[in-house]
């Protein structure tokens, strides 16, 4: 009677890679300054007074959507810090905030200075902030 060897494929090293936590999260400054950025973002259209930049979904509803996810994320950093949705989505989103003044197109209303400086740099700041996070968390877990 021949006895065969089933060799089972183990899909939780991959799944893990995606689920891993990130060590004990980023350094508290990283997760404030992910507060007050999502804080920030809500709050610029009223304390900046730019009002409609473009056609559809312009700098207000840009900043003020991103600003929530942001805001949520980094109050999931205080709650679940080595979760690495709360360390990921602010890089992803800082990223796109530096980009939507130019993929929407601010230029085609009101004056879009402020909104484009205001999401320009506050996009590269966070995704620098958060990346600088993200990097520390892991090479901390490691």
């Amino acid at each position: 009677m021949t006895h065969r060897s089933h060799t089972r494929v183990d899909s939780e090293p991959i799944l893990n890679t995606f689920r891993r936590p990130v060590g004990g999260g980023p350094p508290r400054s990283v997760r404030v300054l992910t507060v007050l950025a999502g804080l920030w973002l809500v709050l610029a259209p009223w304390i900046w007074g730019y009002g409609d930049t473009g056609g559809g979904f312009d700098a207000r509803c840009n900043d003020m959507t991103v600003g929530l996810v942001v805001l949520a994320a980094g109050c999931t950093q205080f709650v679940r810090p080595a979760h690495r949705t709360g360390v990921v989505v602010p890089i992803v989103f800082g990223f796109w905030l530096a980009i939507a003044p130019f993929a929407l197109a601010y230029n085609l209303g009101a004056d879009p200075g402020q909104a484009i400086l205001n999401d320009t740099i506050v996009g590269t700041l966070l995704t620098g902030f958060s990346l600088s996070g993200y990097l520390t968390a892991r090479d901390t877990a490691a």
